[in-house]
């Protein structure tokens, strides 16, 4: 840093010998050096606690990253396994399924095979037995008996009823009562009219 030699330190030592003098100078050469010596080690203190924090923050960094790797390592292992249980799963189903759809298809195949053989024994001719006589076989036909359903009975013609006259359908003009529950006309008299209405 700085570029002190040999004769820059001579100089130095001959400037403090003259300012502070020879009585003074082993004095002043201690108290410099204890000065000195305390500044270093304050520094030394500074930089060592600087370089414990920088290391203790990359330590953790590094510690956070481990554990970041190592919680996805984790989880790859379980998707993994995920994967691998799912496959099988699968391939246990497809092999089911390819079981299940020989069966049927052998079963479908042994009943086609039945049908076929049922479709040729039906559709082979039977060979008719011999008639000594062909008129006896017309003489024993019989044409079938017609059925015919018997007719539903007509139902009656009924002539549509009159309206019921009722105090709702044709109210009455002129007074009212109530007479079992039933609003009807009263009957007018004349005595009725000039007599006042009871209220």
């Amino acid at each position: 840093m700085f570029e002190i030699g040999f004769t820059e330190l001579v100089l130095v030592a001959i400037v403090a010998l003259i300012v502070v003098g020879p009585e003074r100078l082993p004095g002043a050469i201690k108290t410099a050096s204890l000065w000195i010596g305390r500044a270093k080690r304050s520094f030394n203190q500074v930089k060592t606690e600087i370089e414990k924090e920088i290391n203790a923050d990359e330590i953790r960094r590094q510690l956070h990253n481990e554990s970041i790797l190592a919680d996805l390592a984790k989880a790859k292992k379980k998707a993994d396994s995920l994967v691998s249980e799912t496959r099988k799963n699968l391939d246990g189903i497809n092999a089911e399924v390819n079981a299940v759809l020989k069966s049927e298809e052998a079963k479908l195949a042994a009943s086609n095979a039945e049908s076929a053989a049922v479709r040729e024994i039906t559709s082979a001719p039977t060979p008719a037995a011999p008639v000594a006589n062909p008129a006896i076989i017309d003489e024993d036909y019989e044409e079938p008996a017609v059925v015919s359903m018997p007719k539903p009975p007509e139902q009656p013609t009924t002539a549509p009823k009159p309206p019921v006259e009722d105090f709702y359908n044709n109210p009455s003009v002129g007074l009212i009562q109530l007479k079992g529950g039933v609003f009807s006309a009263a009957p007018t008299t004349e005595s009725d009219a000039d007599q006042p209405r009871k209220e």
